[in-house]
């Protein structure tokens, strides 16, 4: 019988965590791991963990320093022992019969299982209209996604394989925000065979001041400067047969370099300069014509922009 680890980073959400626990230990499937990881919450966080730790004996409850999100999944994944893995993002729930209904597709070892969400509730919002049992590869799927679904780039929306996500070293990359933008296109286009199953599994909270609608600015347009850096590396390293989802990458990668640049430009934050400046190259390999002319407009910026830094080096000189 197939074991799924469960991976569940949490941070001060003490409101939540009863009802994302109890989603997860009442699953109608009971060979399960429960992975909690208590990424330094200054709230009731941990004592509700410990609480259900001694409730349920399948529960793995690890205690760290606050790292963000992106090292509590490593971390996760690191530990995890199950046969296909699910993150859990603290605040959000799953519905009781999702690993259930997913069992009999873990046989055909997919790489990814992608199946229905809900937010705040509502189904009409979030449904995707693709076909039960539909299966392809990664890369035909992230094109289908990205024109049905908004949110194709969450991490909680698929079930991985483990030894799929090892053999192909998918790691979340650290010290950003916005991290699934990052890991979502790589496990798709390194994934060979996918299905789309029509099942409810997840049930996605949006709430005021959580971490999709707090982040400031700066953060965030730095965090998509290394995203588009990180997976414009992962072009040039990896051929995609997918013409279209290859110009998809390509357009979200230009738009991540240069809305995060102009904003550090138009703000005169001089302490990401480099950054900026020594990965320029985004916009030759991710542009066609019409963006290739609008990033020439963009490098007499960042031209004006470095010659200012000189200026204001020149001056605190002398």
């Amino acid at each position: 019988m197939n074991k799924v680890s469960i991976i569940v980073p949490i941070f001060n959400v003490e409101n939540y965590l009863d009802d994302c626990i109890k989603s997860i230990i009442n699953q109608s499937y009971h060979n399960i791991e429960i992975i909690l990881i208590n990424d330094g919450s200054k709230d009731n966080s941990y004592n509700i963990c410990k609480k259900y730790k001694s409730l349920d004996s399948r529960i793995i409850l690890i205690n760290q320093n606050n790292h963000g999100l992106s090292f509590s999944r490593n971390k996760g994944l690191e530990i995890s022992t199950g046969d296909y893995i699910l993150f859990v993002d603290s605040d959000d729930t799953l519905n009781t019969e999702l690993i259930e209904n997913l069992v009999p597709d873990f046989e055909n070892l997919y790489d990814m299982i992608c199946f229905q969400y809900s937010i705040n509730g509502s189904m009409g919002y979030s449904y995707l209209d693709i076909n039960d049992h539909f299966e392809t590869c990664g890369e035909n799927f992230l094109e289908l996604l990205y024109k049905k679904d908004g949110l194709f780039g969450t991490v909680w929306k698929y079930c991985y394989r483990r030894e799929f996500l090892i053999s192909n070293k998918l790691k979340f990359y650290e010290g950003i925000i916005h991290e699934d933008e990052e890991w979502t296109p790589r496990a798709l286009c390194s994934a060979n065979k996918i299905i789309f199953r029509n099942v409810h599994g997840y049930n996605y909270l949006v709430r005021e001041n959580s971490i999709m609608t707090s982040k400031k600015e700066f953060i965030s347009s730095i965090s998509k400067i290394k995203i588009a850096i990180q997976l414009n590396k992962f072009l040039q390293k990896n051929q995609l047969k997918n013409k279209n989802t290859l110009k998809i990458l390509k357009r979200r990668i230009y738009s991540f370099y240069v809305r995060g640049s102009l904003f550090l430009i138009k703000n005169n934050d001089i302490s990401q300069n480099s950054l900026i400046i020594n990965n320029i190259n985004i916009l030759k390999n991710c542009s066609d014509i019409k963006h290739f002319i609008l990033g020439i407009i963009f490098i007499y910026y960042i031209i004006k922009y470095k010659c200012k830094l000189q200026y204001q080096i020149y001056i605190n000189k002398h």
